[in-house]
């Protein structure tokens, strides 16, 4: 289950951070921030959780074996994440900035807060991407779509 907190906190974090553009109350603002750091710290956990997954694949300590496109969407899905693990860090550093600074006046505070948004937006798509592989390693049967993605990945890689 905490492979599902990130992702599901971040699309939570956007209700009161979007819910601000239109009332512009400070305290909305601030739940939001404080919504989105305690989501974003869900995301080391989770990775943490997915590299001992990932270890006891290769090691044969998961009974279950994968077939060769299961591993390779593993590697594909473990790749994902880690961009993501990186990627929080800056947005976490924009959130934790802004709530130092929050009782500080300063005319670049809001513009702060528009790039927390819009890289929220992404670190959404981001982790909605790195669950949508996730749950193509272990169910061939939605893997119709995703032999494409593979394939890109693998020649990117060479």
């Amino acid at each position: 289950m905490i492979v599902h907190l990130p992702i599901i906190g971040t699309v939570l974090a956007m209700i009161p951070l979007l819910w601000w553009l239109y009332k512009k109350d400070a305290s909305i603002k601030w739940i939001g921030l404080v919504l989105l750091a305690v989501s974003l710290v869900w995301i080391p956990l989770a990775t943490s959780s997915g590299e001992s997954t990932e270890q006891a694949f290769f090691d044969g300590t998961i009974s279950a074996p994968l077939d060769d496109a299961g591993m390779q969407i593993l590697e594909l899905h473990s790749e994902v994440a880690e961009y993501a693990e990186a990627f929080w860090f800056v947005i976490f550093a924009l959130i934790a900035l802004q709530l130092f600074l929050w009782k500080k006046n300063y005319a670049w505070k809001n513009r702060l807060f528009w790039i927390t948004l819009v890289a929220n937006f992404f670190l959404i798509g981001w982790l909605g991407y790195v669950g949508y592989l996730g749950g193509q390693i272990r169910h061939p049967e939605f893997r119709a779509t995703i032999s494409s993605e593979v394939g890109v990945a693998n020649i990117a890689k060479e």
